[in-house]
């Protein structure tokens, strides 16, 4: 299949796949007479693979080394629970320093309350908490 087809199959946008293609994360397709690139249904899976590890927010490093224990041993497999681990450990983190930022914005708001001093042609006060 084209690329185009494999790109509507996936619901991967054309550039993304040659962008998975150049970083080494999808095997280089073979190449007809007339220069396209030809995908086969090694190239589906392995783009669906990638495409859920990033999904799930993984790096393309991660995604990288992932594939790369794709076939290793069992011994190797820890590697993989271990990037998955700490991807986990960095989700944490995200969801911490978000709540943070959801307090803060809450408190700015709850501060401001419905007080839209702009009708009267001063400054809305949410603007001015922020300068402060």
């Amino acid at each position: 299949m084209k690329i185009g087809e494999l790109a509507k199959i996936t619901g991967c946008q054309v550039g993304t796949i040659r962008f998975y293609e150049t970083s080494g994360l999808l095997p280089v397709a073979p190449r007809t007479h007339g220069n396209y690139r030809v995908y086969g249904e090694e190239h589906k899976k392995a783009l669906q693979f990638i495409l859920h590890c990033r999904a799930l927010d993984l790096s393309i490093d991660e995604v990288k080394e992932l594939i790369n224990l794709k076939s290793a041993q069992a011994s190797d497999a820890r590697k993989a629970h271990s990037i998955i681990e700490n991807h986990i450990l960095e989700i944490n983190k995200k969801i911490t320093q978000l709540e943070s930022l959801k307090s803060e914005l809450e408190f700015l708001a709850h501060k401001c309350g419905h007080d839209h001093r702009e009708e009267k042609g001063e400054t809305c006060c949410l603007i001015e908490a922020l300068h402060q």
